[in-house]
């Protein structure tokens, strides 16, 4: 897939970071609330 190639060539991209992080964080957040409740 060519988008995903260029992805490769770009890993430093402030933008998919910031997505990932995001649902990084999110995960967490999620998970730790489902245990404390």
């Amino acid at each position: 897939d060519a988008e995903q190639i260029s992805l490769g060539f770009r890993p430093v991209n402030p933008v998919n970071f910031d997505i990932k992080d995001n649902i990084l964080a999110g995960l967490r957040e999620n998970q730790f609330d489902g245990r404390a409740n």
